[in-house]
């Protein structure tokens, strides 16, 4: 999937034997192990190669030839087309180091080895969901050799990874993740998998290093199964946000998911890209986090935001996230989030004012420890709606994180205020490069509501982006109303003054 996905986003339809063909995930069972999308790169990439090899010699040709002694209009024709060769050759090396790059990912190089990690999204932790099972998945040379599913409640989770704030109350999580930033987790998981296999010797896990390890939250999998499946899928997900008593059973669902890639490969060719546009969108959205131990393709997953991590960000900063406290009574799913981010620049200093309002819409209350990520170096000057003798803040990474616990009662709506000032660095960036903020979505939580209000004491110029609800009501503020289903950035450039 990854590798479809990667094909898709660096325009290498453009090479036509490669564009008309099925893509590779679809060859799980197929007895030739060429057709496809993949086969036929394994099959070119010599050609490629030979290309490459001879826009080398050109270039070493056109490099050795003295150009002193040309006349002038052939030697900037000379000039140009040494400069064309070049150019070439680097676009040919980039292709090529992604086609190679997405050969290893289907195993045509050598058997990967994966750990993909089931995370349900009806019971949020700041990473994306409870994790409640896992599959331990060999392919080579695009097929499946090994699935196996392993439930979350048979894997024991040592003390030892909680770390010393960790809620006494969430030890039920496996595998928590405090922060959202699935690479760190990912590392914790795959070490802890290979202990657990060299400690005890078990069956489920193989002894080889894993390639790497990929989230997905369990809504994820309505979209890759064919629609039967999906239909009893996506009943049992309802099952379990509306508490009823009749859902299927743990086993019932390591039953299900085992039988998840015979279920794929009755996907009809002709759905296929229906199903890549939704796993693209998936991976854009953060309910499918990879991590790869390939230095090389990881920092090309990164560059797309597929990681789950924390961004690096040195301008204004927004992360926003619940961990359910009391999964056995309410589901993430039974509430309605809205967010409201609202700042005020006098000139001087920046108050910032993130706003949430909870709707619940289950029987019982709703727990959660909300968690904000924002620029490090605030202040906080005013909370609403919470136990101000609850809220911590501390420093983490190069952010400034709050924490604060929060009770929703059932059939209610809850308004919870964080106001605080931003640091001065900031304003210094405001004032000599313009505003630039960041809104980021915790993997496995959509927000169909999301309003930012920005007044500046500088009148505006130019912002972005531009293609859904924004409106400049005076020439000094501007408000964007949209959703967060995936990250969004804003920014905005200021007039000159004299």
């Amino acid at each position: 999937l990854l590798a479809k996905a990667l094909y898709q986003s660096n325009d290498l339809r453009q090479l036509s034997v490669v564009s008309h063909e099925a893509p590779w995930f679809m060859n799980f069972g197929a007895k030739d192990n060429n057709l496809g999308t993949i086969g036929n790169i394994e099959k070119i990439l010599p050609e490629l190669q030979g290309i490459k090899a001879n826009f080398e010699l050109a270039d070493s040709l056109l490099r050795q030839n003295k150009q002193n002694f040309l006349a002038f209009p052939i030697k900037i024709y000379w000039r140009l087309f040494d400069s064309g060769i070049r150019q070439q050759k680097e676009e040919l090396e980039a292709i090529i180091q992604k086609l190679e790059l997405m050969l290893d990912l289907g195993g045509y190089s050598s058997a990967v080895h994966y750990l993909l990690v089931f995370q349900d999204d009806a019971f949020l932790t700041p990473d994306g969901g409870i994790v409640w099972g896992y599959a331990d998945a060999v392919v080579e040379r695009g097929q499946l050799k090994r699935w196996e599913i392993v439930p979350a409640y048979k894997i024991t989770t040592p003390a030892s990874i909680y770390p010393a704030d960790w809620p006494k109350e969430l030890n039920f999580v496996p595998f928590p993740s405090w922060y959202p930033d699935w690479s760190a987790k990912a590392r914790l998981l795959q070490n802890y998998f290979k202990e657990q296999y060299l400690a005890n010797q078990l069956a489920y896990v193989s002894q080889n290093y894993f390639s790497g390890v990929v989230a997905l939250n369990t809504s994820v999998l309505g979209d890759l199964l064919p629609a039967t499946s999906s239909e009893d899928w996506i009943s049992w997900q309802h099952c379990v946000a509306l508490q009823q008593n009749n859902c299927p059973q743990k086993d019932d669902l390591v039953n299900f998911l085992s039988d998840l890639p015979q279920k794929i490969v009755q996907f009809k060719p002709s759905r296929a890209e229906d199903w890549q546009t939704s796993i693209k969108q998936r991976l854009e959205r953060g309910d499918i986090r990879i991590y790869l131990n390939n230095v090389t393709l990881q920092y090309l997953v990164k560059e797309r935001g597929w990681t789950g991590g924390i961004k690096k960000w040195t301008n204004d900063y927004l992360w926003i996230g619940d961990t359910n406290l009391s999964p056995d009574k309410t589901t993430d799913w039974q509430i309605n989030k809205q967010l409201h981010y609202k700042i005020e620049d006098s000139g001087k200093i920046i108050i910032a004012e993130a706003e949430l309002l909870y709707a619940n819409l289950g029987a019982q209350e709703y727990q959660s420890m909300v968690e904000a990520i924002v620029p490090m170096g605030i202040d906080i000057m005013e909370a609403d709606g919470v136990d101000i003798k609850k809220l911590i803040l501390y420093n983490w990474r190069q952010y400034s994180v709050l924490r604060v616990p929060i009770t929703v009662p059932a059939g209610e709506i809850k308004k919870v205020m964080l106001r605080y000032q931003l640091p001065e660095f900031l304003r210094e960036k405001l004032s000599k490069l313009g505003y630039r903020l960041a809104v980021i979505k915790q993997p496995g939580r959509k927000i169909n509501n999301l309003k930012v209000d920005l007044s500046f004491a500088n009148k505006i110029q130019l912002y972005n982006p531009t293609g859904f609800s924004v409106a400049r009501n005076e020439d000094k503020r501007i408000v964007w109303i949209t959703d967060l289903k995936n990250d969004k950035i804003f920014d905005v450039w200021f007039r000159e003054t004299n």
